[in-house]
């Protein structure tokens, strides 16, 4: 249960920094289309 608890924190923080990412993205690429 703790083992599976972690992954699930692993995966929301991976799922969270990557659209963090994707939003950064847009934001510097937006302006140059």
């Amino acid at each position: 249960m703790l083992l599976l608890n972690g992954l699930l924190c692993n995966t929301v923080t991976l799922l969270l920094l990557l659209v963090v990412v994707m939003v950064l993205v847009v934001l510097i690429i937006s302006p140059l289309l």
